[in-house]
């Protein structure tokens, strides 16, 4: 999925800059994070997937999400 693709490479890229430049990277990256989650609930609300299989994806989807929060704070 380019969302994943686009959250991995905004964190790599944010690690290797300063300042305002590397909290752009690490913001980009928690939208991208967050639209994956979007895009999973879709799948579910439209039958898709099941809730259970979705579960571990959502969990370490909001830890990614957490993270980025406190490296962009």
């Amino acid at each position: 999925c380019q969302r994943v693709r686009s959250t991995l490479v905004n964190i790599k890229e944010g690690t290797r800059r300063r300042g305002s430049d590397r909290r752009y990277h690490y913001t980009v990256a928690a939208g991208s994070a967050d639209e994956v989650r979007g895009c999973l609930g879709v799948a579910e609300a439209w039958g898709h997937v099941e809730a259970d299989a979705i579960a571990g994806a959502l969990g370490l989807i909001d830890r990614v999400l957490a993270m980025l929060h406190r490296l962009c704070g």
